[in-house]
C-alpha cells in the first residue's frame, strides 16, 4: 500500500512536469498551475494596494491642502495695514535710540536728572547757559556766592541789556544752546527783545542744525500748529522725532 501510494504521488508529479501538449504552451504543467497560483494572488492584491495608495494620495492630498489654507491664513494674520509697518518701525526706533534723559537734563554741579519741569527746578544763566537745580543755587548762596553763576562762577548781571550782551557772546561762537536760548528770547519779548516770531524760528533753525534738542522741539510745536510758518504738521513730527532721539521728554 505504501509503494502504491508513493507511485501515484509520482504519477502525479511527471503529469505536472510532463508537457502540455494540447495548449502548445511547450511548459511544464507545474510552471502553469504556479503561474496561475501568482497571478490569482496578485489580483487579490492589487485591488488592496490600488485602494491603499489612492486612499494614502487622497489623505496626503488634503493634509497639503490644509497646510497651504493654514499657511494661507497665518500670511493673512500677518498682512499689516498700510503704515502700521511705518509705524511700528518708528516706535521700534524711538525705543531703542537716544537716551532716557538726555545729558542736559543733569546738572552739571551735582550730576543729578534735574526733575521735570525742569524750568521749576532749575535755572539758567546766559554766561555759560548751563541749568543748575534748585539745590545746588541754594548750596551756592549759603557759601555767599549771591552774584555769581554756581557753576562758572561769572557775576550776574542785573539787567538785560548786559545779559543780552553775554548771550550774544555765545551766539557768535556757535553755542547751539545760547542760540536756541535767544530764539526763545524772541519768541517771548525776554531780555528786553521785542516779541518776533520769524526771528524766534530763524534761530531755532540754526540752533537745531547745530544739534539742539530744544530748538527741534520748538520747531517741531511751530511747524505742527502752524505758529509763526505756514502749518506742515509732518514737518513739526520730523522735527518731534529728531528731539525725541535725543532724549527730549517732553513732547
Amino acid at each position: 500500500m505504501g509503494g502504491g501510494r508513493t507511485s501515484g504521488r509520482v504519477d502525479g508529479l511527471q503529469g505536472l512536469l510532463s508537457v502540455d501538449a494540447a495548449s502548445g504552451s511547450g511548459q511544464p504543467r507545474l510552471w502553469q498551475e504556479a503561474g496561475k497560483r501568482v497571478r490569482a494572488l496578485d489580483e487579490r492584491k492589487v485591488p488592496h494596494v490600488l485602494s491603499h495608495h489612492i486612499t494614502t494620495t487622497a489623505s496626503t492630498s488634503r493634509q497639503d491642502m490644509s497646510n497651504e489654507a493654514a499657511a494661507a491664513v497665518a500670511d493673512s494674520a500677518n498682512v499689516e495695514p498700510a503704515g502700521l509697518g511705518v509705524a511700528q518701525n518708528l516706535q521700534r526706533q524711538l525705543m531703542t535710540s537716544g537716551h532716557e534723559r538726555p545729558e542736559e537734563d543733569a546738572c552739571p554741579i551735582c550730576f543729578d536728572l534735574i526733575e521735570l519741569p525742569m524750568n521749576k527746578h532749575s535755572s539758567m544763566n546766559v554766561c555759560c547757559v548751563k541749568m543748575v537745580c534748585d539745590g545746588c543755587i541754594l548750596a551756592a548762596r549759603q557759601q555767599g556766592m549771591n552774584d555769581r553763576c554756581p557753576f562758572c562762577r561769572t557775576p550776574i548781571p542785573d539787567n538785560d541789556a548786559s545779559n543780552l550782551v553775554m548771550l550774544q557772546k555765545r551766539v557768535s561762537k556757535e553755542d547751539a544752546e545760547a542760540i536756541a536760548y535767544l530764539g526763545d528770547s524772541y519768541y517771548h519779548g525776554g531780555l528786553g527783545l521785542a516779541k518776533d516770531v520769524h526771528r524766534a524760528i530763524e534761530l531755532w533753525t540754526e540752533a537745531a542744525e547745530l544739534g539742539s534738542m530744544g530748538a527741534h522741539y520748538q520747531l517741531g510745536r511751530s511747524y505742527y500748529y502752524g505758529d509763526g510758518v505756514d502749518e506742515d504738521q509732518p514737518r513739526g513730527i520730523r522735527h518731534w522725532q529728531k528731539a525725541a532721539k535725543k532724549g527730549n521728554v517732553v513732547e
